[in-house]
């Protein structure tokens, strides 16, 4: 299957203490980046998402 950029991106970055290094944070400029990539095709633009935290995600909590 074809997905964008060819990664997994992570939708738990909100609440993560490295998020702001994170490559695979699925921010809105990622979000953005995608449909522009998509282009006209019918539908959303395929990205890939993490469905559980990756064993990287840190607590901000915890962090603090």
């Amino acid at each position: 299957m074809m997905s964008y950029r060819d990664m997994t991106f992570c939708g738990f970055w909100r609440d993560c203490a490295l998020a702001s290094s994170c490559a695979r944070a699925l921010t809105d400029e990622v979000r953005k980046s995608a449909t522009k990539w998509w282009g006209d095709l019918p539908g959303e633009p395929p990205i890939a998402q993490y469905s559980e935290r990756p064993p990287c995600h840190r607590n901000i909590e915890d962090a603090a």
